[in-house]
């Protein structure tokens, strides 16, 4: 578990820094990171899932 733990937290920081790359006056931080929540969400992308909960939900049926 650890080593799961270390990987989200390298990707979330990674994630963190790349909107700060992008974000300006006109685009601000809370903006940029509120449409990806958003769009997370919408895609079935939540956190804890795992890819295979998302399939089930994207298509309606377990593979398997």
């Amino acid at each position: 578990m650890p080593g799961y733990l270390d990987r989200c937290c390298n990707l979330y920081f990674r994630y963190l820094d790349a909107l700060h790359e992008i974000s300006s006056e006109a685009l601000p931080f809370s903006h940029t990171d509120r449409v990806l929540y958003q769009l997370d969400k919408e895609l079935g992308n939540g956190v804890g899932q795992s890819a295979k909960a998302r399939n089930v939900k994207a298509t309606g049926k377990a593979n398997g």
